[in-house]
C-alpha cells in the first residue's frame, strides 16, 4: 500500500527579534507602607491621606502606568490600609500590589 505524500502550504509571519533595541527599563515601583501605629509613608516619606492623594495624582498624572505596592504592618488594623486602597481606586491607579508580613 502507498500513501501519496500531502503538501501542505500554509503562510506564517513570525515575529522577528529587532536588533539593535536595548530593553525597556523596569518600571519603578512606589511603595506605600502602614505601619501598626497608622502611619502611611509613600517612599519612605511620610503621608495623610489627603496630601497622599494628591502626590497619587501628580503621580498619575506624570505616568500614567503608575504602579504601587502596599505594605500593612503585621499588627495594623484594616481601616487605614482600607483608606489606602481607597485613595488609590479614587486615582485610578490601578495596578496595585500587596505585601503582607506574617505574624510569628
Amino acid at each position: 500500500i502507498t500513501t501519496p505524500q500531502l503538501s501542505n502550504d500554509l503562510e506564517m509571519n513570525l515575529p522577528t527579534p529587532k536588533k539593535n533595541q536595548s530593553p525597556a527599563p523596569p518600571p519603578k515601583v512606589n511603595r506605600i507602607t502602614v505601619a501598626a501605629n497608622g502611619r502611611i509613608t509613600l517612599n519612605d516619606q511620610t503621608f495623610e491621606l489627603p496630601a497622599l492623594k494628591q502626590t497619587l495624582l501628580a503621580m498619575k498624572a506624570s505616568d500614567p502606568d503608575t504602579s504601587v505596592v502596599v505594605r500593612g504592618a503585621a499588627g495594623v488594623e484594616y481601616a487605614p490600609v482600607i483608606s489606602v486602597l481607597d485613595v488609590l481606586q479614587q486615582v485610578d491607579i490601578t495596578k496595585v500590589g500587596l505585601v503582607t508580613e506574617t505574624v510569628q
